[in-house]
């Protein structure tokens, strides 16, 4: 029954909330389908069909298969690094290349919600559905643990299109610098943690801090750029 429950609030985040956030956006504004599509078009290009295969590749090499065993941290730094490196920068080169006049703060929220929702569908929510309809679920702990780290990841994700726009925006670097930082560590100190045994709800309590501290600065950012407006 727990079980059962847990997969369903895994689906309902990493299947359902992504495909009704885009379409509250859409229907709010039409022009908000574009950035969403294309948040969607940069998590499947620079991560899906680059960066992914790229670490199958290696995968291959011995060296590469004892690096978590020998050294854990310099393989968490390489998946961090690498993962902020091909989302970020494919944010930004999306953005700056394919986003004028669609650049807005609430341009960035749908690109994030685009992002973030399609890594929530492909990773989690297919995944959990299939195994709930299929009954092959995993400990329910660890799949509640997949949809909270989903829902606080999407968050997240909101929060780095924003950055990275506003960078695009102002035509400089330093937020776009900041989101990449910040994507680059919080990737490695998840993936040592786990690597070292800290226990999952410890992760994801610490995850949960920083997609609080995400949406509050969204919050503030979507009151700054009103009063701009207002002042203009």
């Amino acid at each position: 029954m727990m079980g059962n429950l847990s997969a369903w609030f895994t689906v309902a985040v990493s299947l359902v909330l992504p495909i009704v956030a885009s379409a509250y956006l859409c229907n709010r504004e039409k022009t908000r389908w574009k950035p969403i599509l294309l948040g969607i078009v940069t998590f499947v290009v620079f991560q899906i069909c680059t960066r992914l295969p790229l670490l199958h590749l290696l995968q291959r090499q011995a060296w590469f298969v004892m690096l978590p065993a020998n050294a854990p941290l310099l393989y968490t730094l390489f998946l961090g690094i690498t993962a902020a490196l091909f989302e970020e920068g494919g944010r930004y080169l999306v953005m700056r290349l394919l986003m004028k006049g669609h650049r807005t703060f609430g341009d960035g929220i749908a690109f994030g919600v685009g992002h973030g929702g399609i890594e929530a569908i492909l990773l989690v929510g297919i995944n959990t559905l299939v195994a709930l309809v299929g009954g092959t679920l995993g400990a329910s702990g660890l799949v509640f643990a997949a949809g909270m780290e989903r829902l606080f990841t999407m968050a997240i994700h909101i929060a780095f299109s924003v950055m990275v726009l506003r960078a695009v925006r102002e035509c400089s670097l330093g937020w776009a610098v900041l989101a990449f930082a910040v994507h680059a560590a919080v990737d490695t100190l998840a993936a040592y943690a786990s690597l070292s045994g800290v226990p999952v709800w410890a992760i994801e309590s610490a995850l949960g801090i920083l997609a609080a501290a995400a949406v509050l600065w969204l919050v503030l950012e979507g009151r700054r750029e009103r009063k701009a407006k207002c002042e203009n």
